[in-house]
Order: structure tokens, then C-alpha cells, then sequence
């Protein structure tokens, strides 16, 4: 079936001029929206496409997630006013990982950095701010956050594997693999230290074919074969498919670039229920809910497919039960709408009036409740 489907919209959120670009990829029956900071590419996000059958149900629903993207951007930056003024620190933090997500690491760096000054020692944002600064290109400043945490938390695998990664892209190849190493020796199933390693050794080649620090290209691609088929064994978070077509594409005498595209892809669902978790929290706690349940009812779905494939996923099972909760305040509150509409037009309806009034006690609680389980 031969769809061409192609999406622009202009996104005004303050100091960027934002692009959103959506296409159909029918080899992969993916929606893929493309977002551009005055012409520099920010992030890329993919959407599985169900609605295969026909043209018309592949271009809605590449149009929604177009929208959806779209009005996600919209709204987090829109929140961020709100929630800066707030001085909550757990809501500032929850901002940052957003913005870190969404691929806003100026904006990151910002709610980071203010969740520290407002918190003070109660705050420790030395991790997410030293993945803030490295995703920004400041390596220094991100070298210093990540050395900072190891202080603190010297048995965490998960640091000398963003300190790998840092030092990597100082060009101190051998004292980044030490650190890589670290991560592996801490935990040896630690799927991402692999990863990471084999990316960044494929990836070497392309920008230093030769360099002191660094075997001959060939003995690279030999050892970054060798960690992705480590990570491959350990976890289920890698698209077997993806990850061979990848090594398939090292094969060739320029597949490198074209492999590095296929092992990001390859990775499923790091980070999405806290993701998740996150944005529910905050569309929540600032009043940002659409009221036609577009957004929550997008997330539930999206979630309900992942966990289809990857039912043991138990973060993603909380974050489906948040939705739900959510989806279930929603529909609370549009039930007392009509209760009031009714004791509005008909001022002696008592049956009305006695359960508007038992809905009004009883939305206390949940609200109540809600606030508990978001924090």
C-alpha cells in the first residue's frame, strides 16, 4: 500500500522556533514525528500505526500522533511558567524530566539547577543534571555532576556508565572503558553498559578511524558485535529484529551510520512508565487534563500495546493503573457537571440535589487520594 503522508506544524513556545514534521513509514507501519529547533533536529519520536487496513484509518491516526505531539510540547511549556512560581521542588523535578526527555536540555539544565536552589541539600539532582549536561554537549559541567554522585552513591552502575559515556566523548577512550567496565563489574547483567559500549565503539569509527586510544576499526566492530549480542542475551528491552539488521549493516563498507540508526531504534521502552508517570503528575497537579480525555485516552492505549508485547513489565503496569485512576477522576468530575446542570434547571430535584452533594463529599477523598498516589 503506497501512503504518502506528510504533517508540518509550527510550534510558538518561548526563545524557539519549533517545527514539527510527521511521515508515514510504511516499512515499519510507524508514525514518525520529527521535531526541529530552528532547523536543528531535537527529537524523533515513534508511534506504532494498528489501523493498517486502509489509507483514510493510516492518515488519522498519523494525524493524531502529529497533534498530540504537537499539543504535549504546547502544554509543557505552558506548565513550566506554572510550576516554576510553584517552588514545589518534586513537581520542578518531574518538569525537568520532561523537558530531558522531550530533548529541551537547556530547559532540563534550568529546572534542575532551580529544584537544587529551591530544595537545597533535601535535593539531590546531580544525576539527572549530569545527563542534562551531557545530552547538551557540555561535557565538562556534566563530568563534574556525574563525579559529584559517584561520591555519593560509589556502588551505582548506572553512573560509571554515563561517566563512560562522558569521558568517551572527551576523546579519553581508555579511561571511558575503565568506567564502562565499572558499570559492567557492578552489575553483569546490566544490559545498557553493553549497549552503550557497542554503540559507542561503532560509532568511533565513523569519527576517528584512527586514533591512538583506539584498536583498527575492524578489531571495534569485532568487540561492539560482541556487546550487543551480551545485551541482546540479557534483556527483552531490544528489538531482536532491529538489533540484526543493525549488525547486518556493519557488514557493509558503509553501514555504520545506517547500523547506528537501527540499534536506537532497536531500544523499546527505556524510561516511559516514569515518563508517563510524570507527565500524568503534572498535567494533574496544574490543571493541563484535556477535558475530552484526547491525551489520556492516546497514553492508555499506547501503554496497553507495549505491555501486550512486554507483559511483564511492572512499571508500565503502574503507569497503567495511574491512567486509569486519572481517566476515572475525569469521569468523576464530568458526572458532578451534569449533577449540577441538572439541579440548575430544575432547582427542586432532590434525587439530583442529595447526589451532587454525596459526589461533592466524596470527590474530597479522592482527590485526596489522587495526590498521594501521584506523588
Amino acid at each position: 500500500m503506497n501512503i504518502d503522508v506528510g504533517l508540518n506544524s509550527d510550534v510558538d513556545v518561548p526563545a524557539r522556533k519549533l517545527h514539527i514534521q510527521t511521515s508515514f513509514l510504511p516499512d515499519k507501519k510507524c508514525a514518525s514525528v520529527t521535531i526541529f529547533d530552528g532547523g536543528s533536529v531535537v527529537k524523533k519520536r515513534h508511534f506504532r500505526i494498528t489501523n493498517a487496513d486502509s489509507a483514510a484509518l493510516i492518515e488519522r491516526e498519523v494525524r493524531q500522533c502529529h497533534e498530540l505531539v504537537k499539543t504535549d510540547i504546547e502544554l509543557l511549556f505552558h506548565m513550566a511558567d506554572k510550576v516554576h512560581s510553584s517552588d514545589h521542588t518534586h513537581s520542578i523535578l518531574h518538569l525537568g524530566q520532561l523537558f530531558l526527555d522531550r530533548g529541551f536540555y537547556d530547559e532540563a539544565v534550568e529546572q534542575f539547577e532551580y529544584a537544587r536552589k529551591v530544595g537545597g541539600d533535601k535535593v539531590d539532582s546531580d544525576i539527572e543534571l549530569g545527563k542534562a549536561y551531557f545530552n547538551k554537549g557540555d561535557y565538562k559541567s556534566a563530568y563534574l555532576q556525574i563525579t559529584a554522585a559517584i561520591e555519593r552513591y560509589p556502588k551505582y552502575p548506572d553512573l560509571y556508565m554515563q561517566l563512560g559515556k562522558t569521558l568517551w566523548r572527551q576523546e579519553r577512550f581508555a579511561a571511558a572503558r575503565k568506567q564502562f567496565k565499572k558499570a559492567m563489574a557492578l552489575n553483569e547483567n546490566y544490559w545498557d553498559a553493553y549497549f552503550s559500549l557497542g554503540y559507542a565503539l561503532v560509532e568511533s569509527i565513523i569519527e576517528f578511524p584512527v586514533h591512538a586510544e583506539l584498536a583498527p576499526p575492524i578489531e571495534r566492530l569485532r568487540e561492539g558485535e560482541q556487546n550487543f549480542r551480551k545485551a541482546m542475551r540479557i534483556t527483552q528491552d531490544l528489538d531482536v529484529d532491529l538489533m540484526e539488521a543493525g549488525l547486518e549493516k556493519l557488514k557493509e563498507a558503509n553501514g555504520p551510520t545506517e547500523a547506528l540508526d537501527f540499534f536506537e531504534q532497536a531500544r523499546k521502552v527505556e524510561g516511559q512508565a516514569r515518563l508517563f508517570d510524570s507527565e500524568f503528575y503534572l498535567k494533574f497537579m496544574f490543571g493541563q487534563l484535556d477535558d475530552n480525555n484526547q491525551t489520556l485516552d492516546f497514553y492508555i492505549d499506547h501503554i496497553e500495546k507495549v505491555l501486550t508485547e512486554n507483559p511483564s513489565y511492572a512499571d508500565l503496569r503502574h503507569s497503567l493503573g495511574v491512567a486509569y485512576l486519572l481517566k476515572g477522576w475525569q469521569c468523576f468530575g464530568k458526572a458532578t457537571g451534569e449533577f449540577e446542570k441538572a439541579v440548575e434547571i430544575n432547582p427542586s430535584y432532590e434525587k439530583a440535589k442529595k447526589k451532587l452533594k454525596l459526589m461533592q463529599n466524596d470527590g474530597r477523598g479522592l482527590l485526596i487520594l489522587l495526590r498521594a498516589i501521584l506523588q
